[in-house]
């Protein structure tokens, strides 16, 4: 029995239970099989749960590194911020989280203006030119 279970206590124990060296061999091999494995485990990385906008979609149910979440709006409605965010190596996802505004709201900014989206607030941009001439 020592020579063949060495200091395996697993392989010992089933070995003078049953009287059985090899059902102690097979315990010895799966209890190296199972060492082995959990020496090869390595650490996995999420990003956790990422929330659809609002009056939109999500597509894809994966978090783990690098990892692609696209969106998209339901009718009616435009996708403010990016199309699509990648879980990074680091456990946070890419860039910022997208919006979906109505229609009506993205189309009532006039030419010169834009529609801008910052930390859950909706503003319109107003561009203003201005010209000045040498002699003034």
């Amino acid at each position: 029995m020592k020579k063949l279970c060495g200091n395996d206590s697993f392989c010992k124990f089933d070995v003078l239970t049953t009287r059985d060296l090899e059902v102690g061999f097979a315990t010895l091999m799966s209890h190296d099989n199972h060492k082995n494995l959990v020496r090869s485990l390595q650490p996995v990385i999420s990003c956790g749960w990422l929330e659809p906008p609002k009056n939109g979609k999500k597509e894809g149910t994966n978090y783990l590194n690098n990892s692609e979440v696209k969106f998209t709006c339901n009718k009616g409605y435009m996708l403010v911020g990016p199309y699509s965010r990648r879980c990074q190596a680091d456990g946070t996802w890419s860039g910022q989280s997208s919006q979906c505004v109505s229609d009506a709201l993205a189309q009532s900014t006039k030419k010169g203006s834009a529609l801008a989206y910052f930390e859950d607030t909706f503003m319109f941009l107003v561009v203003l030119l201005m010209v000045c001439f040498q002699d003034w």
